[in-house]
Order: structure tokens, then C-alpha cells, then sequence
């Protein structure tokens, strides 16, 4: 007997991708250890304060564009900011600061 498996693409393509809120959250931990202000990533992204605001917090959105222009100016891959893990970036630092 053969069993025959469906694959839901959109299911898949979801798990694979990191949501918009941690994709903000990785993009405002690399913009602060560039010492950069959200009002600086606002104007190189041509949107209000506010607007960046709600890219890092999730409440909206990146549209592809900015994320490619955000991952310039911050001056790190897209692949490298989905995949960013803070714990493993920051883990050397953590002998130095006690």
C-alpha cells in the first residue's frame, strides 16, 4: 500500500520564513550595535520615524525593497539577518563584560 503525501506550499513557505516581529526585532538589535537612530534608518529608508518604528516592532511589515535597502545601510546580508541569532553573535562578549 502506498501512502501519497501532500505538501501545502504556503504551510511550508510560512515555516521556512521568520515573521515580521522577529524580523524587526533582528533588524533593531543590528541597527543598535551600529549605534544608528531609528530617525537615521528612517530617512536612509525614505519613511517617517513612526513608519520605522512599526517596522521594528512588526506592527508592519517589511515590503521587499526596504528590506534590501534596511539590509545595506546596516550593512549585513538578508540571508544573515533571517538567520541572526543573538545569543551566538553576542556569546563572546559575555567573559568581557563581567
Amino acid at each position: 500500500m502506498q501512502v501519497s503525501w501532500r505538501l501545502n506550499v504556503d504551510m511550508t513557505m510560512a515555516k521556512l520564513d521568520i515573521s515580521a516581529r522577529d524580523l524587526g526585532k533582528r533588524i533593531g538589535i543590528v541597527r543598535r550595535y551600529r549605534g544608528y537612530s531609528e530617525e537615521y534608518m528612517a530617512q536612509r529608508l525614505g519613511v517617517s520615524q513612526r513608519q520605522y518604528s512599526r517596522y521594528e516592532s512588526g506592527e508592519s511589515p517589511l515590503v521587499p525593497e526596504k528590506l534590501t535597502e534596511a539590509c545595506k545601510v546596516l550593512e549585513i546580508a538578508e540571508n544573515d539577518l533571517r538567520h541572526f541569532d543573538e545569543k551566538a553573535v553576542f556569546t563572546h562578549c559575555t567573559g568581557a563584560m563581567e
